[in-house]
């Protein structure tokens, strides 16, 4: 259990070696390229060149979505992440003045729609009626068919308890949102790198109800590395 004000970091730093995310998105990825062989680049892109569209089957994605809810609450906390998944928090708690919330980062789900991804966070307070309820933040991205890019849409409140939402709606959706888009980087990030030697980067989240897709691209001409930080293949 971890305890916070709420806050998400926009950047979690990486310290040296592999984070939990990073692990759980490589085996995704090394089990992407075994089953679908060729929708992955298998040598470095030139800048500006996207890779194939990753599918990523729904419950591999849910359980990655949740492996990047707990590292957000573990940066927000405490400023640096564990080295492996069971050090992660399973329950982070916010205090606002006398108000607190428990949110219970372990058991964090995503159901995904055409065009849409739905983040369920159970939550925990004195005042709901049972003590326990949830709150869903639903994002409507592209779709296969439609692509969007990385813009997505939310309602102006979660769907959830009010007695919850008041004081923490705009946290909640922000602990969701943060971790779909550190799952979508990390992910296209394991699929490959660029003509420098930098991991590729997500472009576009693409959502049905039998797959999330993942658009890694290589950075623009005017956003590679500098040749000094990169890797020449």
């Amino acid at each position: 259990m971890v305890e916070g004000t709420g806050g998400v970091d926009p950047a979690p730093a990486r310290g040296e070696g592999a984070t939990p995310l990073d692990e759980r998105c490589a085996a995704l990825v090394r089990a992407l390229r075994q089953n679908c062989p060729g929708v992955l680049p298998e040598a470095p892109l030139p800048p500006g060149k996207p890779g194939g569209a990753m599918p990523i089957d729904p419950k591999a994605y849910s359980e990655t979505v949740r492996v990047a809810a707990r590292q957000g609450a573990a940066m927000a906390a405490s400023g640096h992440l564990p080295a492996s998944d069971d050090e992660l928090p399973e329950v982070t708690i916010w205090r606002e003045g006398t108000a607190a919330l428990a949110v219970g980062v372990r058991d964090v789900t995503v159901g995904l729609d055409e065009g849409s991804i739905t983040v369920a966070l159970p939550v925990w307070c004195d005042q709901l009626p049972d003590g326990k309820d949830a709150v869903r933040v639903t994002f409507v991205v592209g779709s296969p068919d439609r692509p969007a890019g990385l813009i997505a849409a939310t309602t102006g409140e979660p769907d959830g308890p009010p007695v919850v939402l008041r004081t923490w709606g705009e946290q909640l959706t922000a602990l969701a949102w943060q971790a779909v888009l550190d799952t979508a980087a990390t992910i296209a990030a394991q699929a490959g790198t660029d003509a420098d030697g930098t991991p590729l980067v997500a472009t576009a989240l693409a959502a049905a109800p039998d797959r999330l897709e993942v658009l890694p691209q290589a950075r623009q001409p005017f956003d590679r590395m500098p040749s000094g930080r990169a890797v020449t293949p």
